[in-house]
Order: C-alpha cells, then sequence, then structure tokens
C-alpha cells in the first residue's frame, strides 16, 4: 500500500509538471499571438493613412487636371489611385475561398505597405476575416473600395471629356464637386476603418491580457503546489535523517558498553588467571588472548571516537602560521 501511494504521488507530481510546462508554452503561444495580431492591426492603420492619402492626392491631381488639361496631372492621378487600388485588389484576392496570397502581397505592395508587415497583414486576414471583430473592418473596407471604383470611372469619364473637347466652365465646376464629395465620402469611411480597427486592437488586448492573468495564476498556484510537496518532502527526509542519527546513538552507546564491559572483564579473568600459578603454556597462551581482545577493545574505541569527532561541529580560526612554525622550532 506504502509503495501504491508513492507511486501515485510520484504520478500526480509529474502530471502537475507536465501542466506546468504546457502553461509555460500556451503562455509564450499566447504572447506571440497578441504581438502579432496587434502587428497587423498596426499595419493596417498605417496602411489607411497610405490608403486615405493615395485617394486624397488621385482627386488632387485630378481637379488640377479638369482645371488645366495637362497629361502630367493624369498620370500622377494613375499613379496615386493604385496605392487604394492595390489594397482594393488584395481585400478581393484574400475574400476568396480559397485566397490568393501572391496577388495579395503585390496588391499590398501597390498599396506601399512595408513589405515586413505583409505576411502578417495577409494571416490576420485570412484566419479572422469570418470573425466579428475582423468582418466589420472588411467590410467597411469593402464599402470605401467601392467609392474608389466611382471616383475611377468619374476619372475616365473626365479624361474622355478632356480628349473629346465636350464640355464647358460649368460642367467642369459640377465635375470638380462631384470629386470633392468622393473624397469626403471616402473619408468618412476611411475613419470608420481606422475606429474599428481601433476597437479591435483594445478588444484583443483586453482579451489577451485576461487569459495572461489566468494562466500566470494557475502557474503560480502549480508551483506552490509543487514547492509544498518539495518542502514536506524535505520535512519527511530531515526526520528520517533525525530517526537515523538516534539510532546511529543507540549503536553507540550499545558499542560502547553492551560490547566493550565483556571484553573488559575477560580481560581482567585473563590477568587474574596469569596471576595464578599456570603453566609457561597457558600464560603464552593467554597473552595471545590478551593482545587480540586489546587490539579489538582499541578498534571499537576508534569506531567511537570517529563518530565522535564528525559530531562535533566545526569552528574555523585564524592561524598564524609564522607562529605556528616558530613554536615547532
Amino acid at each position: 500500500m506504502v509503495i501504491e501511494s508513492a507511486n501515485k504521488k510520484k504520478k500526480r507530481d509529474y502530471l502537475m509538471v507536465g501542466v506546468a510546462v504546457s502553461i509555460t508554452f500556451l503562455l509564450i503561444f499566447v504572447n506571440h499571438q497578441t504581438i502579432k495580431i496587434l502587428s497587423a492591426t498596426r499595419a493596417y492603420v498605417d496602411g489607411e493613412s497610405r490608403y486615405s492619402k493615395g485617394q486624397k492626392d488621385a482627386g488632387r491631381n485630378l481637379i488640377v487636371y479638369i482645371i488645366t488639361e495637362e497629361d502630367a496631372y493624369w498620370e500622377a492621378f494613375l499613379t496615386e489611385i493604385k496605392v487604394p487600388l492595390g489594397d482594393s485588389l488584395a481585400r478581393v484576392a484574400l475574400s476568396k475561398d480559397e485566397p490568393d496570397e501572391e496577388a495579395a502581397r503585390l496588391g499590398f505592395l501597390d498599396g506601399k505597405n512595408h513589405p515586413d508587415d505583409i505576411p502578417n497583414m495577409i494571416w490576420l486576414f485570412s484566419r479572422f476575416k469570418n470573425v466579428r471583430f475582423m468582418a466589420r473592418p472588411i467590410e467597411i473596407w469593402k464599402i470605401a473600395d467601392q467609392v474608389v471604383g466611382r471616383k475611377i470611372d468619374f476619372g475616365w469619364e473626365v479624361r474622355d471629356k478632356v480628349l473629346e473637347n465636350t464640355w464647358d466652365e460649368e460642367e467642369k465646376i459640377v465635375a470638380i464637386r462631384e470629386i470633392n464629395q468622393l473624397s469626403l465620402e471616402l473619408t468618412v469611411w476611411e475613419r470608420k476603418f481606422s475606429e474599428s480597427l481601433g476597437n479591435t486592437a483594445r478588444m484583443i488586448s483586453k482579451i489577451m491580457l485576461f487569459i495572461n492573468i489566468f494562466l500566470t495564476i494557475v502557474l503560480i498556484g502549480i508551483a506552490s503546489f509543487l514547492a509544498g510537496q518539495l518542502i514536506r518532502s524535505l520535512r519527511k527526509s530531515n526526520l528520517a535523517l533525525v530517526n537515523a542519527n538516534n539510532e546511529l546513538d543507540q549503536f553507540v552507546y550499545s558499542v560502547s558498553h553492551d560490547i566493550r564491559a565483556p571484553l573488559t572483564s575477560l580481560r581482567g579473568l585473563m590477568d587474574i588467571t596469569s596471576a595464578e600459578e599456570v603453566s609457561p603454556k597457558v600464560k603464552t597462551y593467554l597473552d595471545l588472548m590478551k593482545k587480540q581482545i586489546d587490539h579489538q577493545d582499541a578498534y571499537i574505541r576508534e569506531v567511537i571516537d570517529y563518530f565522535r569527532n564528525i559530531r562535533v561541529n566545526s569552528e574555523i580560526e585564524t592561524v598564524n602560521l609564522p607562529d605556528l612554525f616558530s613554536f615547532c622550532l
């Protein structure tokens, strides 16, 4: 029963250690995922600022193109509109049932996102696109892309009218107002996108903080339990050592009294016998017996002295070697 109980205790301790190690790795994994999610969220927020700047710069260049009808501003419009268009293409590629990560990567690059951020952006979109905290920003993004598409289509209408030279000043003013209206509409959706991602980042931070606190408390509890087990085990070991020392004391006492006493008595009887008139041969035998008894008694005394010496507390003292050698000389 004792062995069975000890085995159960070992299995329980091993299980607790295994759980503690698992929780430690889980904490590392949770923190890694937290950093990854927040990094990707930050990348999307940064991408939104470039998206916003690109569509606004495109709108401004299109307005200047309407006024001046210079091709340089049309080319500038096409260049700047590539930024939100690239992000739009990336969204479409990742929204498919089987996401096209390469097309998404190229789209994000056209959106002027940092190459090191793109893998995390693709991972966050692909992994959580159907989860509410990510689905809402994606829906806003989709609406904004539709407005960008309207701006691109309107830009080509402007291009055709400029090339055909078929409009008057009043139509140009109406066109400029339309471009400004599209830019304002995009600004509203861009702000909503950033706010939604900000709420997502805050929510994830709170959830991950709760998970970290919970796992840390569990880990501390397991560590406390194992420490208690270790302390109890040390106490048992100390108690066993005290009992062993007590038994050793009893043994030394037995050696000192129960074994030496008969030897001393036996030697005394031999001395009495030697004092009487006995033959020389008997005296020789008695002397040999005394030597053996003396040898045995000396061995017992050495054992007792050794035990007493190891029980004495050592004291460290400073030794003056010159004085010591001068005394010896």
